[in-house]
């Protein structure tokens, strides 16, 4: 048997803005930011029964942990705007992700009682434009992010796979991000949404159940794809009774690993989706679809035990029907 009864309390309150000043025509510099101050405390007991190394316990134990954390989060942006269909920008920007307790810890021995705020160092630029009578729109962005005490999931060993969250090491985080839209003709757009990043641990991860003692610099982090890709391709003839639409989705995920230390791998896939659509009437409209069309096999989410544990969920499969819209 497993379980656990958490009883915590989480005050937060912060202050924040920010102020633009145009100081030369077209560029504004923008300075903002945040202070914040967070308390929280828990009082966790592992239920009667819960599994313990070897055997079943008879009396709860219990621990309590209370937190205290406060700080400033800085914001700087500089921005460009040439016209009104182009915009440049650079922005740095700090944040934080607030701590807790790690429940399990009642439970099994060896797990750490509480873990701490992480923070990141967000560095980004990018432009946004618009061509051609706004019939091409573009967003591009290439961002840097130093992540550090990085509240990692890790689990402990066999045969319990328990989770816990500790603070350690570091990692880093490079990517470009783009979305277009092109409106090819009046009845012809089409939409794309790409994003390329690479995530991987900056220092040496501790982890006491690991082989090894932890995991390495520039070791992949858990669930950080490197390509995520969706596609729109739509077809509308606005100007015809009933306003018949054609669209054909595509979505891209790469492979990435579920958990540090785990050979387990989510996505990987491809999937088309179609729809077909029309009004009947003013207030009604029907829709046909088929998802996933090449009823295509994709994990979203593996299981982080064992590959021979039927864990963890997947992409749905095939699946064609039927919409009826009406507004009054």
């Amino acid at each position: 048997m497993y379980g656990y009864l958490s009883d915590t309390s989480n005050e937060n309150w912060g202050v924040f803005g920010e102020a633009s000043w145009e100081f030369v025509p077209t560029v504004t510099l923008t300075l903002g930011g945040r202070y914040y101050n967070t308390r929280n405390s828990a009082e966790i007991t592992n239920a009667p029964g819960s599994l313990a190394p070897g055997s079943y316990t008879i009396a709860p134990s219990s621990f309590g942990v209370k937190q205290k954390e406060d700080g400033f989060t800085p914001k700087v942006s500089l921005s460009w705007k040439p016209g009104e269909t182009m915009l440049a920008y650079a922005t740095y920007s700090q944040g934080y992700r607030e701590g807790g307790p790690n429940p399990n810890a009642a439970i099994l021995t060896g797990i750490p009682t509480s873990y701490k705020s992480d923070t990141v160092d967000n560095y980004e630029a990018g432009v946004k434009t618009s061509l051609f009578g706004n019939r091409l729109t573009i967003d591009m962005a290439a961002f840097h992010i130093e992540w550090n005490d990085i509240q990692a999931r890790l689990f402990t060993d066999a045969p319990y796979y328990y989770s816990y969250v500790t603070n350690a090491g570091g990692a880093k985080i490079d990517g470009v991000e783009f979305s277009g839209a092109l409106q090819i003709n009046s009845i012809v757009s089409f939409s794309s949404n790409v994003t390329y990043q690479d995530a991987r641990l900056s220092k040496f991860l501790p982890d006491t159940f690991a082989v090894g003692g932890g995991y390495d610099k520039g070791t992949t982090l858990p669930g950080s794809s490197k390509w995520s890709v969706a596609n729109n391709l739509r077809f509308e003839l606005a100007d015809v009774t009933g306003a018949p639409s054609l669209e054909i989705a595509h979505r891209y995920l790469s492979k990435a690993p579920v958990a540090f230390g785990n050979d387990a791998r989510r996505g990987g896939f491809n999937v088309f989706d179609l729809r077909a659509s029309m009004g009947l009437g003013e207030n009604i409209r029907v829709m046909a679809f088929a998802n996933n069309v090449f009823d295509k096999f994709g994990i979203l989410n593996a299981p982080f035990t064992s590959q021979a544990v039927p864990a963890g969920s997947i992409i749905r499969p095939r699946t064609i029907g039927v919409k009826l819209d009406w507004s009054l």
